[in-house]
């Protein structure tokens, strides 16, 4: 339970430090979480990360984007945001 615990601290840690134009929304699942864009832009955005950087996400809604986590590994998911944070800043300014 205590490595449960630290992992989904360190996450949700890397998810509340979302920049602007993303809000990370509450989650308590070990599964999913979900993003609210400032903007439209959530299905564009879905279509870059997984076009130019290999990452999969659902778009629900035009404001709206799902992350699945529980596959990724622990050691990677600072990436996985880095990568969404980025693309996100780019595409949505």
């Amino acid at each position: 339970a205590g490595r449960w615990t630290a992992a989904t601290s360190r996450h949700r840690a890397l998810v509340a430090s979302a920049p602007a134009p993303l809000r990370a929304l509450p989650f308590n699942s070990g599964y999913f979480m979900t993003f609210e864009l400032a903007g439209a832009g959530a299905e564009r955005l879905r279509k870059a990360l997984l076009q130019e950087h290999g990452v999969g996400t659902i778009a629900l809604g035009d404001r709206h984007l799902r992350v699945a986590y529980s596959s990724v590994d622990e050691e990677r998911l600072e990436e996985l945001y880095s990568t969404i944070y980025q693309a996100a800043g780019k595409l949505l300014g």
